[in-house]
Order: structure tokens, then sequence, then C-alpha cells
């Protein structure tokens, strides 16, 4: 998610388009679903599947121009929320949730390296496909 906000800065405008509402509106129904696979016996596999459809449409949905960052925001909390109530303890040092501040700033540090990986991975996903 920080590497998107390098992108997209949060000084760009941040109303919503049809494709916003539209991943608000699947953010929404996957909230719904994973609720209902917590009180159907604490279906993991069930929320599992639904947190991936999330994911899956959130990355779909970065590719495009014009990202939002609340929406990616919440989307991302709310993942790393139900990690957490699934008892999967995940360390956020990159601060990724942007639940929590540290003295070090992580990311001016590890920034440029995050981007050259995503760049590298790019190129060979589309060298892959041609």
């Amino acid at each position: 998610m920080k590497s998107l906000l390098r992108v997209n800065p949060i000084t760009k405008s941040q109303i919503w388009t049809d494709k916003e509402f539209e991943l608000e509106k699947y953010f929404t129904e996957r909230k719904i679903n994973v609720h209902k696979a917590f009180t159907n016996n604490f279906d993991t596999p069930g929320v599992l599947k639904e947190l991936d459809d999330l994911i899956s449409a959130t990355y779909t949905y970065t590719k495009k121009d014009g990202v939002k960052y609340p929406l990616l925001y919440s989307i991302t909390s709310y993942v790393f929320k139900t990690f957490q109530t699934m008892g999967i303890n995940y360390e956020d040092k990159f601060n990724l949730a942007g639940t929590e501040q540290s003295g070090a700033n992580v990311e001016e540090t590890a920034g440029p390296f995050i981007d050259a990986l995503a760049a590298f991975r790019d190129k060979i996903r589309k060298a892959a496909k041609d």
C-alpha cells in the first residue's frame, strides 16, 4: 500500500468514481460473508476464501489509474484485523496498515528497494506473458 501512495499520493483527488463504489460494494459483501463464515462454527476456510477474493479484487483495482487511499486503507485494515481475529499475528514492520508509528522511518529506508523489487516483478510478469 505504501508503494501505491508514492505513485498515487494522497494529494490527488480522493473523489470516488464508479470503480471505487464497485470495489466498496464488493468489500461490503465480502465482510458480510466473512461474518457469516465466522458465525458458522468458525469456518476458517470460508473466511480465507472471502479474504482471498477481496485481496484479488483489490489488487486488480490497484492496477488502474487513480487509486483512492481511504478505500485501500479500509480494506487493508480489515484484512489485518481479520487475520488477528483468527490468531494470525502479523508483525507489520513496514506499517502497511498505518496502525502504529515507530521512531525509525522504515518507509524511507526500504521504499526504494521495495519499488525496485516491484518494478522487477512487473517486468518478469510482462516477459512471461509475451
